[in-house]
């Protein structure tokens, strides 16, 4: 994530929304906090969807889009991790 927010220009604390992987329910929150990221800058869909695999990612951004939490020149950051050392980070202006 900090190489991702390096190569974006975008500082952490300008961060707007968050999307993770959400393979259990407390991961989120876990992440937020790792990363020093503010409380509920996450849009969470674990309860309402629960595991959904690679959809997370994508089904999380048109849940915040929905509520707005998502539009034009939001600074959001994403991170995808995966089993293993495998994982993936951008950090973009919606």
């Amino acid at each position: 994530c900090t190489e991702a927010l390096r190569r974006a220009d975008m500082r952490l604390d300008e961060v707007e929304l968050f999307i993770t992987h959400q393979p259990i329910s407390w991961f989120s929150p876990f992440i937020e906090e790792t990363l020093g990221l503010p409380e509920g800058v996450t849009v969470n869909t674990f309860e309402e969807y629960a595991s959904i695999n690679s959809c997370s990612l994508s089904m999380s951004m048109r849940e915040a889009a929905r509520i707005g939490r998502l539009r034009a020149g939001t600074k959001m950051l994403v991170f995808g991790p995966a089993t293993g050392n495998v994982y993936g980070s951008i950090a973009v202006r919606w």
